[in-house]
């Protein structure tokens, strides 16, 4: 499953019980190379959970790492972060 034209691919993780997820890489060109996993997970209890995996380290050949240091990258990403958890509380 390719991405919308945004920075990078999704693909399906995991399908059927007890969880769902996807799963996104960027793409050549992206200021961070990495992948962010989102896995949803329903326990005995019909309890919902999410886990949220995230490994990035800065673009290593891109004019971004020079522009924008790795500090600034991880910033924005746990941003991001808080941002996901918020629209789901």
């Amino acid at each position: 499953m390719s991405g919308d034209g945004g920075g990078g691919d999704a693909a399906p993780v995991a399908s059927g019980r007890p969880f769902d997820g996807l799963t996104y890489g960027t793409r050549r060109g992206h200021p961070v190379s990495g992948e962010e996993a989102f896995v949803v997970h329903r326990d005995d209890d019909g309890r919902v959970h999410l886990t949220l995996r995230s490994l990035t380290r800065a673009a290593p050949a891109a004019p971004w790492r020079f522009l924008f240091p790795l500090l600034l990258l991880l910033l924005a990403q746990r941003c991001v972060r808080r941002r996901y958890l918020r629209a789901l509380a």
